[in-house]
């Protein structure tokens, strides 16, 4: 059964507006403040008869830019953390807390997810007097705790402690 939306399809997707804050320089977005000229602007696409010459919308405009440019900028230095964050909680669960680097590609290598939640085995949930629908939500809830992993951890999961085999 198709869904009842109620528009006319001639109007149907004619007022938008996108925003492109990589093809913005810092520069474009204190223009964008000054001139009311937004034609020009490469880093914002919208039909030409929705022009925006409201100092308020210009204003909402320039800040949702700005903190998608910050958040760009800030990409890589987060992505670092990220990886630090997961390489020290790896030093201790993988290694029973010796200073033994651990490898990315091991079976014993962990995400942060992984740290947080550290539960594999589907052992109980055979066990348990469950309905068919809730083991598949269990079961889909692990799976996709596992979609984090890398593929040798995820080989040893599967394998070993759900004894899955091909």
């Amino acid at each position: 059964m198709a869904a009842n939306i109620h528009c006319e399809d001639d109007k149907f997707g004619e007022d938008y507006l996108v925003l492109k804050p990589n093809e913005a320089t810092w520069f474009d977005l204190g223009r964008l403040l000054i001139s009311s000229d937004l034609k020009n602007e490469g880093f914002i696409e919208f039909p030409e008869e929705r022009l925006i010459r409201n100092c308020e919308r210009r204003w909402v405009i320039f800040m949702s830019v700005f903190a998608q440019k910050l958040l760009l900028t800030m990409k890589k230095p987060m992505a670092f953390c990220g990886d630090v964050l997961e390489w020290w909680l790896n030093i201790f669960s993988d290694n029973g807390g010796k200073m033994v680097k651990p490898e990315k590609t091991s079976a014993t290598y962990r995400s942060t997810i992984g740290n947080l939640d550290t539960r594999i085995e589907l052992e109980k949930w055979k066990e348990d007097d469950l309905n068919e629908d809730k083991h598949k939500g269990l079961l889909s809830f692990m799976a996709s705790k596992l979609s984090y992993e890398n593929e040798a951890f995820v080989k040893s999961v599967v394998e070993d402690h759900w004894e899955v085999s091909k």
